[in-house]
């Protein structure tokens, strides 16, 4: 029983590696879009201006 819960225990330390190298990975996925998205925006910028409101 004790070894079965040492074998549970090691699982779940692999998950939580597992699970934390996922939540950088996420992270740095959001990061990246978020950068791309303000340069899409400000390249838009540069071709098609904002028309002044009247």
């Amino acid at each position: 029983m004790i070894q079965n819960n040492n074998k549970n225990n090691r699982n779940l330390k692999n998950q939580d590696k597992v699970v934390q190298k996922l939540q950088k990975r996420l992270s740095e996925e959001i990061r990246k879009k978020k950068a791309l998205t303000k340069q899409l925006e400000e390249f838009s910028m540069h071709i098609m201006p904002k028309e002044k409101a009247d």
